[in-house]
């Protein structure tokens, strides 16, 4: 049985976006150290409900099922330090959070903050354009609300984008 399908809808979720697509050899790499850390990340002794993965060489996702123990402080910073190795080892910068991704097709096309705002500008981005909400907090919402029109994003904070909601 797949360990992401035993976690519960309420399952607490961290989305770590690399600044940069990881090659094939990289992902499989990461996911092996993932696999690694999510079996053996504990809090206070305890073991924790954990998973993680990598979707689209992009993100790094990590989720703990806290219904027999909580993640506690000490755990998320057992966490966060695996990441920073994580991206010192492979050369990448994972806690970015003005890197802005919006869904292409099948495709995700990370921004910076100038190029999203150029995106809009040109209509490349629209209202209904798909982005990546790297701020949920649970698996429900993982599962159906991470890739969401950028008008009911976040986002919205940053950019202006009026003139396409009205084309």
């Amino acid at each position: 049985m797949n360990p992401y399908n035993s976690l519960a809808p309420d399952s607490r979720v961290w989305i770590y976006q690399s600044d940069r697509f990881l090659s094939g050899e990289e992902t499989k790499k990461v996911e092996q150290l993932l696999e690694e850390f999510s079996t053996s990340w504990t809090s206070h002794n305890r073991q924790l409900k954990a998973w993680s993965g990598v979707f689209y060489n992009l993100f790094i996702v990590l989720m703990v099922d806290e219904t027999n123990a909580d993640a506690s402080g000490c755990s998320i910073d057992k966490s966060v330090a695996f990441l920073k190795q994580l991206q010192a080892q492979l050369g990448l910068n994972l806690f970015d959070r003005m890197i802005f991704t919006y869904f292409d097709g099948n495709q995700p096309i990370p921004l910076s903050k100038q190029e999203m705002e150029l995106a809009i500008q040109n209509g490349t981005v629209q209202h209904h354009t798909l982005v990546f909400d790297n701020l949920i907090t649970n698996k429900e919402a993982f599962e159906n609300e991470w890739k969401k029109p950028i008008s009911a994003s976040w986002y919205r904070r940053f950019f202006k984008f009026e003139h396409s909601i009205n084309s």
